[in-house]
Parts: C-alpha cells; structure tokens; sequence
C-alpha cells in the first residue's frame, strides 16, 4: 500500500524524467499482483531447498513463456491495447499462473519432499530469528542497491545530462544479462553449504567453495570473450532504433570495459553466498553496501571531474575490483575459521 503513495517521486528520484507516469502505469499492476508472485519466489526457493531445483526451473520456464504469449496480446491494439500497463499485467499474470503450479505440487500432488500443512502451526521463535537473520540482510541488500542506483542517476546527470542515466542503465541491464551465471552459482551454492555445516562437514563447504568459484570463472572466461568481441552487435540490440544509435559508442566502450571487473564478480557472489549458507546474512549485506559505497566517490569523481562517460566507466571498473577483492579476501579468513573450528580451535558458537 505504502509504494502507491510513494511511487511518483520514487521514479524520479531514480531519474524517470519526463517518463514517470509510464513507469507508474507499469509499476501499479506489478504491484497488484506482488503478493502472489512473492509467494511463488519464497515457494521456489523451498523446492530448491530439498533439492528440487529442476521443479523451480520448470516454474520459472512456464512463467517466462506464458510472459511471452500474453504480452502482444496485453499491449498492442490488436488484442487489450494496453501498452505498458499490459506488460505489467502480462507479467503479473504469468508469474501468478507459475505460482498456481508450484501451490499444486506442494498442496495436492505428494510428491515434494517437504509437505506444507498448516495444522497446528505456531511461531517458532528461535527458528523465526534465524531466517530473519538471513532474510532481513538480504531484503535491505536491494534496498542499498536501489539506493546506490538513485544517487548514480544524479551523478551521471552531471556527467552527461543529455544521455548519461539512459547510457548507463541500459548498459548495465546488459551487464546483468551477461553475470545470469554468476548469479545462479552465487545462489546455489547457499542450500549446498548450508546442508554441510549443518552436518558439520566443513570440508565439503570448503570443497564447494572452490568449485563454484573456479567453474564460474571458467565459464565467465568464454562469455567474457565473445561479450567484448560481439559488444558492437550486443549493443545495437538495444539501440536499433534512430533515437538510441547515439548511444552506442559509450554503451559499446562501457559493456567492453566491464568485462574487466565481471570475470572478478564469480568470487564476491559465492562468497556472499557463503556467508548466507552459514547464517551470516549481515556479512552478506556490508559485502553489497562495501562495493556499492565505493562505487559512488571513484566513478562520481571521475566522471564529473573529467567530464566523460569512458571515465565513470573506469571508475565503475575500480571500484567492483576492489570491492570484489576485499570481500573474496574476507571470504577465505571465514573460510579458514571455519576449518579451525573443525578442528576444534574455535568455539562453534562464534559461527552458530
């Protein structure tokens, strides 16, 4: 209820412009249908919990192609007309459709591991805290970034007032693109440590934490390559039309650019990862909140100081270098803890 007040000026903030009431169209029906798609994401999350991750998968498909079916038939005037409003609704709708799906398998079907029965529910306190220990953290993680990303809007109006958000957002939806990987890994690798330190078996969290690392970084090598070979092609994906082909000399040196610090992101996502996987959501959000916060000063400074897109590019380089590399270091100090503690050099309570 609280986002219906607040969206308008939220919007601006993250540098909308003269587009904000479409943002507004196409956020209200997101925000209408939150809840059950909420429910969806918390319910997939259990699947892979108890290892049914190929389920989740399957959910997320089916929510991705009915997307793609409902969307002309929501926006162009052949169908609602809707336009951004129908997207939203297409949107919200599929996800909604995913989440009947996954309500089906734990409800009626029998077949998932855990059986969700609300007889005799009660609050556990104890277990309440600790998911809220990892939830919290990760929920204000997305706060930070959404934060982060208003405050670079206002600085990259500085920098290039004509082109600067438009130049940088979209180019960094790419980026996400490319780091899908990455985020998978970082995700994984969370049920799989946390099973092992709740069987106690430090070696095999130490074992899965060099695997995701090395594998992804392996993987993100190859992509890395044809993304800076093919940024030109890439790019005019996205800027196909008259209005957009200004920008592609700074999205092409922006997206080759970033390839520099994305084959560093593989260690700071499984690290983060870690971190959830042993209860230690905090650790988890000063990671996020230390590679934004540094990201702010270097790219701001460069950028507005030399007047240029290329060197808020390098600034954004820097900073997730470093970022990721402290973070990566902490990782293995915990890491290496956590062994001690095998070993019975650490009390277990530091890491309960």
């Amino acid at each position: 209820a609280i986002l219906f007040f607040v969206m308008e000026p939220l919007f601006t903030l993250l540098g909308a412009g003269d587009y904000v009431q479409d943002c507004v169209d196409y956020f209200t029906p997101v925000v209408l249908t939150m809840p059950v798609a909420l429910t969806g994401v918390v319910m997939a999350n259990i699947l892979r919990s108890e290892g049914a991750s190929r389920k989740a998968m399957y959910s997320q498909i089916l929510s991705a192609v009915l997307n793609m079916i409902l969307d002309p038939f929501f926006i162009y005037d052949y169908g609602l007309g809707w336009g951004l409003a129908g997207a939203a609704w297409a949107t919200g709708i599929s996800m909604s459709v995913s989440t009947l799906l996954l309500i089906y398998w734990y409800f009626f079907s029998g077949k998932t591991y855990l059986r969700i029965d609300f007889n005799g529910f009660r609050l556990d306190k104890e277990l309440d805290m600790a998911i809220f220990r990892v939830g919290f953290p990760a929920s204000l993680e997305m706060v930070v970034v959404s934060v982060v990303s208003m405050i670079a809007n206002i600085l990259l109006v500085e920098v290039d007032p004509a082109n600067g958000v438009a130049i940088y957002s979209t180019t960094w939806k790419i980026i996400q693109v490319v780091m899908i990987p990455i985020m998978g890994m970082g995700s994984s690798i969370v049920p799989v440590c946390a099973a092992a330190y709740g069987l106690r078996k430090f070696d095999n969290i130490k074992m899965s934490y060099r695997f995701a690392i090395f594998s992804i970084t392996a993987i993100m090598a190859v992509v890395l390559i044809l993304v800076a070979f093919f940024a030109d092609y890439i790019v005019m994906l996205f800027t196909y039309s008259d209005s957009t082909a200004a920008l592609r000399p700074d999205m092409t040196y922006g997206l080759r650019l970033s390839c520099l610090f994305i084959i560093f992101v593989p260690w700071g996502f499984v690290t983060a990862g870690l971190f959830q996987s042993l209860g230690m959501g905090f650790k988890s959000l000063i990671c996020t909140f230390f590679r934004k916060l540094i990201l702010l000063p270097i790219a701001g400074f460069l950028g507005i100081y030399y007047g240029s897109m290329e060197m808020f590019w390098v600034g954004v380089v820097i900073a997730e270098i470093v970022g990721t590399l402290v973070i990566g270091v902490w990782g293995l100090f915990v890491l290496a803890s956590l062994m001690r503690q095998r070993r019975g050099d650490v009390p277990s309570k530091l890491y309960s």
